[in-house]
């Protein structure tokens, strides 16, 4: 695939071509080669799925490794039934500071028996979501098997996890809402491990704010464009 620079999308004189989009049913998409282009140059690698492997791996270095043994340790002995408790995780990805969740659940099944989650939650850097890495099966939207091999940090935490237990892991990958699961349940230790990956921003730095000086500067701008 050729790329174009933004020079060349700023100059171009596409041709008019009007195809189904299979993302929107019932709605077209202008010159969808183009919008494609576009993407590619303003960040190529927002598309590859590595993306969130890095930054599940990134959440790791600050969070410490841990099992469900340490979950249980820490968090789940001496928690009541029906309680849920949240922490936030703060780490370094591409010189920023993201923040992301660590919670732990414990509740009661409909067969009274106690279980618990124990859930991730993390930003996704901006990463873009396609339907070429998606597919669907059993009445859900799940991520290709042939992507998999590329969160080698996600599946090795997974792997670890709940030590020798057997496991059943289901990959949600929903492009519409912008969402990607990993879904962990271990029948023997009536556990589950959730890692969820969504859109999210960087902490910000809110000591230094604009000062009214600045404000009027703006809008002082802003008169003498108008007046252009």
């Amino acid at each position: 695939m050729n790329i174009m620079t933004l020079a060349d999308l700023a100059s171009s004189d596409a041709i008019p071509v009007v195809v189904s989009n299979i993302d929107f049913p019932g709605r077209t998409l202008r010159n969808p080669s183009l919008v494609q282009q576009v993407v590619y140059v303003l960040d190529k690698h927002k598309l590859n799925i590595t993306v969130l492997d890095t930054v599940f791996g990134s959440f790791l270095a600050a969070a410490g490794e841990f099992t469900y043994d340490d979950a249980v340790k820490n968090a789940y002995n001496g928690m009541s039934d029906d309680t849920k408790r949240s922490k936030p995780v703060f780490f370094q990805y591409e010189n920023f500071t993201w923040r992301g969740n660590l919670i732990h659940h414990k509740w009661i099944n409909h067969n009274s028996e106690v279980w618990t989650t124990t859930s991730i939650k993390l930003p996704n850097d901006g990463y873009l979501y396609t339907t070429q890495a998606e597919k669907f099966a059993d009445g859900h939207r799940l991520l290709r098997d042939d992507q998999l091999h590329y969160l080698t940090n996600i599946l090795t935490f997974t792997d670890a996890f709940f030590a020798d237990s057997e496991v059943s892991l289901w990959c949600f990958y929903r492009v519409n809402e912008g969402r990607a699961e990993f879904k962990v349940k271990c029948e023997a230790k009536r556990a589950w491990l959730y890692i969820t990956f969504e859109y999210g921003t960087p902490e910000g730095d809110y000591s230094k704010g604009y000062r009214k000086a600045d404000l009027k500067k703006f809008l002082a701008l802003a008169k003498e464009a108008s007046q252009k």
